[in-house]
């Protein structure tokens, strides 16, 4: 499959999860599009600083355009994700453990937040920290595990 079969893929079947993606199939897509969301972004913000809004920081103009994409990205990418552990021989319920995972990490600075009336704290600051921290990690050990080749689970059993 070529690269242009593969974005095609990889784009057709963002927000649908069937299937299965190898790693050629899930990593130079994946890569590809977070690499043109990032050029773009860029762009966008390097030109509105340098002639609409010079030292004042991203407009809400380009905000509106950057997180919308960016969520559209971040699941098209986590569906992909869903593929390439069907590919390697897992399920989908260690997506679910894992998503249950990363939202327990956030819960104790959100309450910290909440019962503080939405004002930021020391205590609230190291939570969210701390809740970041893990949740890089995890997404770091998801991509190691989505470089496993193909039926790896499966052979191992």
């Amino acid at each position: 499959m070529g690269m242009k079969e593969a974005m095609k893929d990889f784009w057709w079947y963002a927000f649908t999860s069937e299937g299965r993606d190898t790693r050629t199939q899930f990593w130079p897509p994946m890569m590809l599009s977070v690499a043109i969301w990032m050029l773009i972004c860029g762009l966008l913000w390097w030109l509105d600083e340098q002639f609409y809004n010079p030292g004042e920081g991203m407009s809400i103009g380009i905000l509106f355009f950057c997180l919308p994409t960016f969520f559209v990205l971040f699941w098209a990418c986590f569906s992909g994700f869903i593929r390439r552990l069907r590919d390697i021989g897992f399920s989908e319920k260690w997506y679910v453990v894992i998503q249950i995972i990363c939202g327990i990490l956030y819960l104790p600075s959100l309450i910290v937040y909440i019962m503080n009336g939405f004002k930021q704290t020391a205590l609230s600051d190291i939570l969210f920290q701390l809740a970041a921290s893990g949740f890089f990690i995890i997404l770091g050990v998801l991509l190691l595990i989505s470089l496993l080749p193909t039926n790896w689970a499966l052979k191992r059993k």
